[in-house]
């Protein structure tokens, strides 16, 4: 009995060391790594993120450039439809809101202007300053109109009547009633808004008046204040000249027009 116990004993301790050669056998040690093998990995490490952040880099760079070349081209389109021939007078023609409702308007029984204001705290502010840019212009040109008017009028009438100071008397009582008729009898074409980057606001509008009823204004006023004229010569003469200017300001509207069409075709608008 002590015999079998033995060899059991004995048997136990021999299979110990076997089990303990399998374990080891299943999980190895790994064998630590030298400082240069850390600092190779290290390094290697490094060089993957600045390869990263390189390509980080490079990539938000070239989205920068796209974004430049993607305005600078929506800046040359913006220009090249703004931006005209060079007219004979050395002014260049800008395609701006209102500007073709302008030209289509001057002729001998209309006279139009463009208004245009810019940077305005407020809609109404840009509006009263378009009117008034328009307004000015229109009542420039009127009062020419009737400076020559009423100066060939008096050449016709000065021998007749002898009186060399109608001249003064017609021309002061035209331009005052036509400056005021033009303030209160103008219409609106066309008037567009826009805000820019600061929150400012544009107005662009076409202005015109008219002038038939200027001159019937001027000519009612001339008799009520009982002028001593011939109205059917003066009317002649006046009407003369509007015919005149208009001719002479449509010749220029109709290049200007035709210049405009064609960069909004080129354009495809």
């Amino acid at each position: 009995m002590k015999k079998i116990n033995f060899i059991a004993v004995l048997l136990l301790v021999c299979t110990i060391p076997f089990v303990t050669v399998d374990a080891k056998k299943k999980k190895p040690v790994e064998p630590q790594k030298s400082a240069t093998e850390l600092e190779i990995e290290r390094l290697k490490q490094e060089k993957e993120l600045r390869a990263l952040k390189a390509e980080m880099e490079e990539d938000s760079i070239r989205r920068a450039r796209q974004r430049e070349l993607d305005d600078a081209k929506q800046e040359m389109k913006i220009a090249a439809m703004n931006s005209q021939e060079r007219l004979e007078d050395g002014m260049k023609m800008l395609l701006i809101p209102c500007t073709e409702e302008m030209l289509q308007l001057e002729n001998s029984e209309t006279m139009a202007a463009q208004g245009i204001a810019t940077g305005k705290r407020s809609e109404e502010d840009a509006m009263l300053d378009a009117n008034r840019v328009a307004l000015s212009d229109i009542t420039t040109r009127f009062l020419g109109v009737i400076k020559n008017g009423v100066e060939q009028y008096s050449k016709d009438t000065r021998a007749e009547s002898g009186n060399r100071g109608l001249q003064s008397q017609l021309e002061g009582l035209a331009v005052a009633v036509g400056e005021k008729e033009i303030n209160k009898q103008f219409k609106v074409a066309c008037r567009k808004f826009a805000k820019d980057k600061v929150g400012n606001y544009n107005c662009y509008e076409a202005l015109y008046v008219q002038t038939e009823k200027i001159l019937d204004a001027i000519i009612d006023a001339a008799e009520e204040e009982k002028v001593d004229f011939d109205k059917h010569l003066f009317r002649q003469r006046m009407q003369a000249e509007l015919d005149r200017q208009a001719e002479k300001q449509e010749a220029i509207n109709k290049e200007k027009l035709e210049n405009l069409r064609a960069a909004k075709e080129e354009m495809g608008m």
